[in-house]
């Protein structure tokens, strides 16, 4: 992959636009394919078959926040990092788009999840008793941080790899819009 000269990189930023619509996409199917696979588990499990509707909307308002939790800062990341740290020109060659954009699902990922080892790490401080947070005994700390990290790593790997294919693709969306643009502008 080469770098981009100088010309091909100085264009006008990228619409707001474009990046919030793309940002916006990624968001609702970061939403979407969770809740999906839980509806399709509930209407596959015979186990519940009496009554799926009210067991469908127990799962899925158990998981609607902590989806959003991680979907909705990655989305941010997203939009920040193609708009504003790694701009998406039209005058970009493809494999710098998607290089950009692989680029910043990897940033997103790891921003969002430090930000859910954070939450997780306030949580389990918060569920603890009062006393032992006062004074905690030898190694709490480092054991409520390693709970904090091995309740945050699946869902960051999950994110990792929707967002290996979402935050690329959205990225050439930008970029074929803003080729369009140019092409009609001229």
């Amino acid at each position: 992959m080469t770098l981009p000269s100088a010309a091909q990189d100085a264009g006008p930023r990228p619409a707001f636009a474009p990046v919030a619509i793309a940002a916006a996409a990624v968001l609702v199917l970061l939403f979407a394919r969770p809740m999906a696979e839980t509806l399709g588990y509930v209407l596959a499990d015979r186990a519940y078959s009496q009554d799926p509707a009210a067991y469908a909307g127990l799962i899925l308002r158990s998981q609607v926040l902590p989806t959003l939790m991680v979907a909705i800062p990655f989305a941010l990341l997203v939009l920040a990092l193609l708009w504003l740290v790694l701009p998406i020109r039209a005058g970009l060659p493809l494999g710098t788009v998607l290089g950009r954009g692989v680029l910043t699902a990897l940033i997103a990922t790891a921003i969002t999840a430090l930000l859910g080892v954070l939450v997780a790490a306030f949580v389990n401080v918060a569920g603890t008793d009062p006393a032992l947070v006062q004074q905690p005994p030898p190694g709490a700390v480092l054991r409520n941080l390693l709970d904090s990290v091995r309740a945050a790593l699946p869902s960051a790997v999950g994110l990792l790899l929707d967002g290996l294919v979402l935050v690329p693709f959205a990225a050439v969306l930008v970029w074929l819009h803003g080729r369009r643009a140019l092409e009609h502008a001229g």
